[in-house]
């Protein structure tokens, strides 16, 4: 998702702050919550919009130990695909 131009990472990367959740910021262009469902609906992948006390138009990927790097570089690719 770091090679993504159209979303803007805001989450710590690697390091002691990171975490298995990431956020991204969305182009201003883009509805957070048609996206996230047109990306459930279209490509299998569940992800959530940002809470709008956030302030930000975002979207966010919570990881848990079931996830697989696969999971993980499919929901990368769809997301870049569709931006």
């Amino acid at each position: 998702l770091s090679n993504c131009k159209r979303l803007k990472l805001v989450s710590p990367g690697p390091g002691r702050l990171a975490s298995p959740m990431v956020a991204g910021i969305l182009p201003e262009s883009v509805d957070k919550k048609a996206f996230v469902q047109m990306l459930l609906s279209k490509h299998r992948l569940s992800i959530r919009p940002t809470h709008d006390q956030f302030g930000f138009n975002g979207i966010r990927f919570s990881m848990h130990i079931f996830n697989t790097a696969d999971d993980v570089d499919y929901a990368a690719d769809v997301v870049q695909k569709e931006l």
